[in-house]
């Protein structure tokens, strides 16, 4: 994007070009030296959008780090998985002893060891479930993180509507003031009410600055936390669409997932008294004082574990545990659920409330200014219908403000809600 400076044009008319436009050479003369002063203009600067709560979650969806962080956590697990199902390595074996004085046995072998119960499978069963639990955790820190900048996102676009309703308020106390100013020339309004509007100003300013040194801290942290490199301006609506939850916590999930492992596991438990079979092969060689002998050979074996019914209990216990967990999670997220959704629509619901009483204070107001203007109501009760318009504004931001953090504390739980 170029642009034309105003000292371009000047450098033009002080070295007074002058191309004749009824030669076609000189309309070409005249673009192409248009055409090399656009060129080397100087770029305009071109002021950034506001961030939109779409393009920061898609931001937040394609932060490369982060995603290269809970892929490596799966892909370990899906690693753990596979080992697992790996067939025992065959062993091979040499064995030299004497049998008498001149008599030397010498043999050469491999074995292998054949387990007659389904545990590999079921271990890698097990492992595999745990790379479900691993992706709902990941899912739930996702949850988190969304929920954070979606808490930073809206508490700066919450202080920019705070500031531009107060700065509109600035504006009018400036215009009363200049009303008063003209009028106490005039000896019609007293010192005193000059001080009061001039202290009412300062008041709104106060406000101004704390609201401003407050955004400038929640920016910082929105900054940091999706990795831009300025002050960010956002925009969006305040309140919250709605306040329902779409499907289940990834918290609840990952325990299901959790008791579903621990129930392979205790199956697994109850299959480990089967033996194990080996089977080995080889080459003999018997040397003598006088003579040699030679042959294969064969040996199988099993090899019985010890027993394992303490492991079974633990794996049960484990089992009711978890399950008992489960219950009390399940119960905690739905009495949040319920009084999140509760309080938002309050939230909201007071909020619209406010904003109509907010219309009939500004309604009030007017008629103030008209009464103060004829002379029949002072400047303190045009001020005080000012404060309450004022108060009545804000009262609407911070009810959609606070139906759109507890929407936030549903997203933490359960996710945006398609």
């Amino acid at each position: 994007m170029y642009r034309i400076e105003i000292a371009t044009i000047e450098m033009l008319l002080y070295h007074r070009i002058r191309i004749r436009e009824s030669q076609l050479l000189g309309r070409c003369q005249q673009c192409f030296v248009l055409r090399v002063f656009l060129g080397f203009a100087a770029p305009a600067v071109v002021q950034a959008e506001p961030l939109t709560l779409e393009r920061l979650l898609y931001v937040l969806e394609e932060d490369s780090s982060w995603n290269a962080y809970w892929e490596s956590q799966v892909l370990y697990q899906r690693a753990v998985a596979d080992t697992t199902n790996i067939v025992p390595a065959p062993r091979f074996m040499t064995n030299m002893r004497s049998i008498a004085d001149f008599e030397v046995e010498q043999s050469y072998g491999i074995s292998q060891a054949v387990p007659l119960n389904t545990t590999r499978v079921l271990r890698k069963k097990a492992e595999l479930t745990r790379v479900s639990v691993v992706e709902e955790e990941i899912e739930q820190q996702k949850n988190d993180r969304m929920a954070e900048a979606m808490r930073y996102f809206f508490r700066i676009l919450w202080y920019q509507e705070r500031s531009r309703v107060l700065r509109s308020f600035q504006s009018q106390q400036e215009r009363i003031e200049s009303i008063v100013e003209s009028r106490s020339s005039l000896g019609e309004d007293s010192l005193m009410d000059k001080e009061r509007q001039h202290q009412r100003k300062k008041q709104i300013e106060m406000q101004i600055q704390r609201d401003s040194v407050a955004m400038v801290s929640w920016n910082a942290q929105l900054v940091a936390l999706i990795g831009q490199g300025s002050p960010i301006e956002v925009s969006g609506e305040l309140p919250p669409k709605q306040c329902d939850v779409d499907g289940d916590s990834p918290k609840l999930r990952a325990v299901d997932k959790e008791i579903e492992t621990l129930e392979i596991e205790r199956q697994l438990a109850s299959q480990t008294w089967l033996p194990l079979l080996s089977v080995q092969g080889g080459w003999v060689e018997v040397e003598t004082e006088n003579q040699s002998t030679q042959g294969w050979s064969a040996t199988l074996g099993l090899s019985f574990p010890a027993l394992q019914a303490p492991k079974k209990r633990q794996k049960s216990a484990e089992v009711a545990e978890k399950k008992a967990e489960r219950v009390l999670l399940e119960r905690k997220l739905d009495a949040i659920s319920r009084s999140s959704q509760m309080q938002c629509q309050q939230y909201l619901q007071l909020a619209a409330e406010a904003e109509e009483r907010a219309k009939q204070t500004q309604k009030l107001v007017e008629q103030a200014e008209a009464g103060y203007m004829a002379g029949y109501l002072s400047l303190e009760d045009w001020v005080e219908m000012q404060a309450a318009w004022q108060s009545d504004l804000l009262a609407v931001l911070d009810l959609r403000h606070a139906a759109r953090e507890t929407q936030i504390q549903l997203v933490a739980l359960f996710g945006e809600s398609k």
